[in-house]
């Protein structure tokens, strides 16, 4: 008989981080200008707030959905290793 095939092991999780992001609404009025923030790896993180203070268009930024932003860089860094990838 064969071993079953092993089952690799999981990527390592993976942080995100937002330096200095800008987002404006068409007609030019900013949501947040020059936000930064760190969501750790491995971690929940819970974004609260009233309707309309930019929940869900921070997600959007992040997940990459909407333009880039006009300024500042998001950033996805594995926790295990030293590197990283801008958008």
């Amino acid at each position: 008989m064969h071993a079953p095939p092993t089952v690799a092991s999981a990527a390592a999780p993976v942080a995100v981080r937002l330096a200095g992001a800008v987002l404006a609404f068409d007609h030019g009025t900013p949501l947040f200008d020059g936000l930064s923030a760190t969501f750790a790896a491995g971690r929940w993180t819970c974004l609260l707030g009233p309707s309309g203070a930019g929940k869900s268009s921070l997600l959007r930024l992040l997940a990459g959905l909407p333009p880039p932003p006009r300024a500042g860089a998001v950033t996805a860094c594995a926790s295990s290793s030293s590197s990283s990838s801008s958008r």
